[in-house]
């Protein structure tokens, strides 16, 4: 881990703008940070402290914005954040560690929004959720994992609203619910079940409201209760 931390501190040193100074010797003014008594904008590497004396993060900047590599550690002193800015804002790959070194995510940024493939980890390595998000907002499938590696959920999503089909699993692989979303609402038909396969729930929506026959059954599957409901209001 210290040679992973030596190549990474070698790596942000290249792109960093040559100065570097403490974080208390700036000022913020007007949106963009200056080094004490200048009037430009300052342009060089900033490094704040722990109370310890520790680095707590190394940053660049580029005419007073953010710009550039960033890297934030544990007091430790192990990585917890490594990424980049653009115009102040996050841009291009960024990735969270665990403070035992695993990686936490793995994100992309563009105009400081989530973009393009993001993936969240266990901290013992294994993936704890992946999917795709377009201008900050979930776009397509995204799939959560049990830390076991099983699918947990599978959902749908477009322009931020759920869309599409959900599913969602037990522990052991047999599916616990299924259904239909519509611009984030439940929609058409939804099936609960228990872990042993059998149906527990079996109803029908219309935008977010229960809205037609509604069945309630035993493990055994035999009906416990149903009913009729018509925008959730109970008809028979």
């Amino acid at each position: 881990m210290k040679k992973i931390l030596l190549i990474l501190l070698i790596s942000f040193s290249l792109i960093s703008y040559g100065k570097s100074i403490d974080a208390r010797q700036l000022q913020y003014r007007n949106g963009r940070m200056y080094e004490e008594s200048q009037q430009s904008p300052y342009t060089g590497e900033v490094i704040v402290y722990y109370e310890n004396g520790e680095i707590k993060t190394k940053e660049n900047y580029k005419g007073g914005k953010l710009n550039g590599g960033v890297i934030d550690f544990y007091e430790n002193g192990e990585v917890k954040v490594k990424g980049n800015y653009k115009d102040g804002e996050p841009n291009g790959e960024w990735i969270p560690y665990y403070e035992n070194g695993e990686m936490k995510a793995k994100e992309n940024y563009k105009d400081g929004k989530l973009n393009g493939e993001i993936t969240d980890y266990y901290e013992n390595g294994g993936i704890k959720a992946k999917g795709i998000y377009k201008g900050g907002e979930p776009n397509g499938e995204q799939i959560i994992y049990y830390e076991n590696g099983r699918i947990k959920a599978k959902e749908n999503y477009k322009d931020g609203e759920q869309n599409g089909e959900v599913i969602g699993y037990y522990e052991n692989g047999q599916i616990k619910v299924k259904g239909i979303y519509k611009d984030g609402k439940l929609n058409g038909e939804w099936i609960i079940y228990y872990e042993n396969g059998q149906i527990g729930y079996k109803a029908n929506y219309k935008n977010g409201l229960e809205h037609g026959e509604w069945i309630i059954y035993y493990e055994n599957g035999q009906i416990k209760r149903k009913g009729n409901h018509k925008d959730e209001m109970l008809v028979n």
